[in-house]
């Protein structure tokens, strides 16, 4: 990205950003822009000694830095030491000021806040005076290049017991996008400012030297190393940065954030300066019946709603009994120990499951007081019975898409469309819709499926010749080909924008869950029957569309009929696997 010609601040700049000097030990901070720019060079400087041969250095000459629009930078002066001639450290015989090029700030360090893109220069002249006798006053200058970018913010929250926890775990203060969401959407809770999209996103370099707030957690990231947003890059994944909570407070560092745009002929790099927040809350109370909102993503347990390690027996692990309503969950394939093992809540090592693992998932269209039974179990070995209530909120339009309204189909689809964003499932078609009357593509079902399976890594190649093998879709095609989920419209071609049909949807449903969750069973003889059009099911797809309306997967689209190949849209797929999924 061009940096424009440095200029000076202009008076509006000074009137709208500059804020008081702060009274902070003096100490050299220089930020880099690794891997691509050279780290500036500390150059010293020496000034004229005096009388008595005493001689001023300063740790640096120049430093480069980065700030974001609308976001507060710290400078710091340099540090400073004062030698005689017999190079014996005479600095505390002095009295140190500083003057700044940004107005009448007299302090060793100043905060401001840039308005517009671009590089600034400022200087910091030090003036070491002696304390006694009449020595000459010495000078030393420092000299700051500030790069200015466009800036994002993001933010999340969890309670200091929740453990460690990836960057794709943790999430704003609404509970609704985790930090790579925000990134690459926007937004990101009320109290924090709101992330800006970075466009294509490609990496992300923290500057750990900027780290606020060390003592409530910390990052296990390292100092300048690239971490990629997409899986396929290589070398370390954004997605498994993890933070520790340790104390309540805000933990803050800052990064460089790359992406990049495109006029359709050329590729233009993009680069933000970004501030990432993480507000560490105390621990719920894990004796509070207070019911627990949720709606119908559901939500996730974390080690704080058990463990207190203040307590003199902390609850160290949790098994549940059966849910009044909706299922338990680990992950969105269903494991069959996923409600009958053990979870522990602080550590968990050997193949054991820590409980955040675990969520909880409402049953479609539920909407009250649901109940689940817990047996705490504590360090001393001690077993005790706690009732967990949960207040589902069932929903008739979508909190996210303007077009899944009451009106229209969000009476019977909004929960789970809202289920499917939150998931990761499926996404929106632009300017905040989902096109829920839009037919659903033999793509678009099997990239919701391979998502819902944990978009398991592909390792095969397919002879379909239609495929495009940049498209969203086409590990998700490869993957359900190899696994025998779905087949080719012919020996060559799978039909990526084809539409499917309703018992295509039925019947490839029916396959995943045997491939991927081992659910062997069919249909009744007579699960068809209440429908005048059951001879409509053509003979390969009926026992897909047994099973989907026995298991209350597939409902008809009349009390008599069930349309069987009409087109399905995508609000009628996410209410099936939905159903699938929480059944």
């Amino acid at each position: 990205m061009k940096i424009p010609t440095p200029r000076r601040f202009t008076s509006l700049l000074l009137a709208l950003a500059l804020a008081a000097a702060l009274a902070v030990p003096a100490a050299a901070v220089e930020e880099t822009d690794p891997p691509e720019t050279t780290p500036p060079t500390e150059n010293t400087t020496t000034t004229p000694t005096t009388s008595h041969g005493d001689t001023l250095t300063l740790s640096a000459q120049t430093q480069s830095c980065y700030a974001g629009v609308g976001q507060n930078k710290d400078l710091h002066a340099p540090r400073v030491t004062i030698t005689n001639a017999d190079n014996v450290d005479v600095t505390a015989n002095y009295t140190l000021s500083y003057q700044w090029s940004l107005g009448e700030i007299t302090g060793p360090s100043i905060r401001f806040t840039p308005i517009k893109t671009g590089a600034e220069d400022l200087t910091c002249t030090i003036t070491a005076t002696p304390k006694e006798g009449d020595g000459k006053a010495l000078t030393g200058k420092c000299t700051y290049t500030v790069n200015i970018l466009p800036a994002t913010a993001v933010g999340a929250t969890l309670e200091v017991g929740a453990g460690a926890q990836t960057l794709a775990e943790i999430k704003d203060l609404k509970g609704e996008k985790n930090i790579l969401e925000q990134l690459l959407q926007g937004g990101g809770g009320d109290e924090l400012d709101g992330a800006v999209a970075i466009p294509g996103l490609s990496k992300v370099v923290f500057d750990m030297g900027s780290v606020g707030g060390s003592a409530v957690g910390n990052l296990n990231a390292v100092d300048s190393l690239p971490y990629y947003v997409v899986d396929e890059a290589d070398g370390d994944k954004l997605a498994q940065v993890v933070f520790t909570p340790t104390a309540t407070g805000t933990y803050s560092v800052n990064f460089l954030a790359y992406g990049e745009t495109t006029d359709g002929t050329e590729v233009t790099e993009v680069k933000y300066y970004g501030s990432l927040e993480i507000v560490v809350t105390p621990d719920r109370d894990p004796d509070e019946e207070t019911p627990i909102d949720c709606d119908s993503a559901g939500f996730s347990f974390s080690g704080s709603d058990f463990y207190d390690s203040s307590q003199e027996d902390p609850v160290v692990a949790v098994r549940f009994g059966t849910p009044s309503a909706g299922v338990l969950m680990r992950g969105l394939t269903k494991a069959p120990d996923a409600q009958t093992a053990t979870y522990y809540t602080n550590a968990a090592t050997d193949g054991s499951y820590h409980i955040s693992t675990l969520f909880y998932l409402p049953a479609p269209g539920y909407s009250g007081l649901a109940t689940l039974p817990a047996t705490c179990i504590t360090q001393s070995g001690k077993e005790l019975n706690r009732t967990i209530q949960v207040n589902v909120e069932n929903k008739n339009a979508s909190a996210h898409f303007s077009d899944v309204t009451a009106d229209g189909v969000g009476g019977w689809a909004a929960n789970s469309v809202d289920f499917a964003l939150a998931r990761g499932l499926v996404g929106g078609t632009g300017e905040g819709k989902f096109s829920p009357n839009d037919p659903m593509t033999r793509a678009m079902l099997v990239t919701v499926l391979y998502r819902a399976a944990g978009a398991p890594k592909v390792e095969v190649t397919s002879n379909f010749t239609d495929l495009d093998d940049e498209g969203y879709y086409y590990d998700a095609v490869i993957w359900a080909g190899y696994k025998g989920i779905v087949n080719g419209t012919s020996g060559t071609t799978f039909s990526p924008d084809q539409a499917v049909s309703r018992q295509q949807i039925a019947t490839i449903l029916h396959r995943y869950a045997n491939v991927v969750d081992g659910d062997s069973s069919s249909g009744s003889a007579n699960s068809l029957d209440a429908f005048q059009d059951k001879n409509s099911v053509d003979e390969y797809a009926r026992s897909g569309m047994g099973w989907a309306v026995q298991k209350g997967i597939v409902s008809g689209t009349t009390d008599t009929t069930l349309s069987p190949k009409a087109q399905a849209t995508r609000a009628q797929v996410v209410v099936m696997l939905h159903r699938y999924l929480a059944n």
